[in-house]
């Protein structure tokens, strides 16, 4: 790691993380409000209206604030905002520094390309870190005003089990950006792909379709089973070396590639 990069990368993307965390603590907030009385009763009538929209977005009403949480934070909303930062973070991270030439500038100064790449690659972690506690300050803020039993530490299991997957799409943008020639190119490979997968979530929630929950690393969120306490680490976790071997490969991608 290069400290000074670090922080200067920070300072640089500091407005747009703030954009982002902003929108995750909204988005967690309002879907722990629409577990109260009134809203929760307009969702249950959409659901009785839609329902087979509402079971591919992932809510089948669920009847704790937990289970709720995973339904509407996880099934759909989270999610595809998890992959809008993956793609729009290894677009300003790796794909546009490659092209414009502040990627060799980098070089330039004594650093390998280990260490630049490396940093690049700490800061998006970071980035899906305060991402994900945004979300969940969000969730456990609008608990504590207006459920009385909002499970807090059901919601952080939740979201404990989730940043693994989260970390495999940003480390699949760095790959994007490595293996496309160009930052239109890696955005488009790391949007259309990531967005593939949601899709598949989505269609698995289908009995004749559930095999699908094969091509997504969505489904290594065991959320019932995180949300109980009976489980669901050792699937959470998995995505971990997935997430490890697609950074690991745009490193390799990146030490041959002329700049």
């Amino acid at each position: 790691m290069i400290p000074s990069l670090f922080a200067y990368t920070a300072r640089l993307r500091a407005k747009a993380i703030a954009g982002w965390l902003a929108a995750a603590f909204a988005l967690g907030a309002l879907m722990i409000y629409l577990f109260t009385p009134g809203p929760l009763a307009g969702l249950q009538d959409l659901r009785g209206a839609l329902p087979q929209v509402l079971a591919a977005l992932g809510y089948m009403g669920g009847a704790s604030a937990g289970v709720h949480a995973l339904e509407t934070v996880y099934g759909f909303l989270f999610p595809l905002m998890v992959i809008l930062h993956a793609v729009s973070s290894g677009a300003d991270l790796y794909a546009r520094p490659l092209a414009d030439g502040r990627m060799a500038a980098l070089l330039a100064a004594p650093h390998s390309r280990a260490g630049v790449l490396g940093t690049l690659m700490l800061e998006q972690a970071a980035e899906v870190i305060l991402l994900c506690a945004a979300c969940l300050a969000g969730q456990a803020l609008a608990g504590a005003v207006f459920i009385q039993d909002a499970q807090l530490p059901a919601l952080a299991r939740l979201m404990a089990g989730f940043f693994p997957v989260c970390l495999a799409y940003a480390a699949f943008s760095a790959f994007s950006a490595q293996a496309a020639r160009t930052p239109r190119g890696a955005r488009r490979l790391s949007l259309w792909v990531s967005l593939l997968t949601l899709a598949f979530l989505m269609m698995s929630r289908f009995q004749a379709l559930s095999a699908l929950r094969f091509l997504t690393p969505f489904s290594l969120h065991r959320g019932l089973a995180l949300a109980s306490g009976m489980g669901g680490w050792a699937e959470a976790l998995s995505a971990l070396p997935l997430a490890l071997a697609l950074y690991a490969a745009s490193l390799l991608v990146f030490s041959r590639r002329d700049l």
